[in-house]
């Protein structure tokens, strides 16, 4: 079980039982590197339990986008974020950035949705 701090979900699914789990977590920029680390748990979490990420048409059990981005008075600049299991990695933000947006959707079959929202303890 995972207890999350940054990251809070909005659930949505569709007829088939696949959901989507979608979270966008802004924070001042000495806490993007905590940030990270949970996020990086998380799909470390996600892979354990469902094996590797990948188009779930083509089989995978679940599958991932990464956005982040800092912003700097009204100019908003995008961070290169990656995740390659088991590392998540991101630039860090700008000098004099005040806010450092990630953004994190997840999609998962039936089986791991269950056991997404058991483990994380979501609904």
């Amino acid at each position: 079980m995972m207890q999350l701090h940054y990251l809070d979900f909005d659930f949505s699914e569709d007829e088939l039982g696949h959901a989507c789990w979608d979270a966008l977590a802004c924070v001042p920029p000495e806490r993007w590197e905590a940030l990270l680390a949970e996020a990086q748990a998380l799909l470390a979490w996600c892979e354990q339990q469902g094996g590797p990420a990948g188009d779930m048409d083509a089989g995978f059990s679940w599958d991932f986008d990464l956005q982040a981005t800092a912003e700097k008075g009204e100019q908003t600049t995008p961070i290169a974020i990656t995740w390659a299991a088991p590392v998540l990695q991101a630039t860090g933000p700008q000098d004099g950035s005040t806010r450092c947006c990630l953004g994190l959707s997840i999609s998962t079959t039936p089986a791991l949705t269950n056991a997404f929202k058991e483990g994380l303890h979501l609904e």
